[in-house]
């Protein structure tokens, strides 16, 4: 199962405008929110935050009231800025991945989703 392609498409050009709305993180172009049916992501994955202090993505799916989890190689660095954590630690999972474990990769064998998740 899973979202239709482009149902899926809408919604992540609808995430990216609220995102955009918070700042400068998207600059894709998207179809107003207004005329663009609500549709609700289950669970995404957020990793890291670009500069390490730009939370406008994470404030999108709040917004949207999406569940996220997210990763990251220092937790210690976003509990230091107040404004970045409040909203981290409303994910459902925050996970620190240490250097004896790390992740070489993340794989997508999804490739006709890649182009929106760009």
């Amino acid at each position: 199962m899973g979202i239709p392609f482009l149902h899926s498409q809408r919604c992540m050009s609808t995430l990216l405008q609220c995102a955009e709305q918070h700042g400068q993180f998207a600059k894709a172009k998207a179809p107003s929110v207004e005329t663009t049916p609500f549709c609700s992501m289950a669970h995404l994955l957020i990793i890291e935050l670009p500069g390490g202090k730009d939370y406008d993505l994470v404030q999108a799916a709040l917004d949207r009231g999406e569940r996220f989890t997210f990763p990251s190689a220092n937790l210690g660095h976003y509990r230091e800025q107040d404004a970045v954590w409040t909203r981290l630690v409303q994910a459902q999972h925050l996970l620190e991945v240490h250097a004896k474990e790390p992740i070489d990769a993340v794989l997508c064998l999804l490739d006709i989703r890649l182009v929106e998740a760009a």
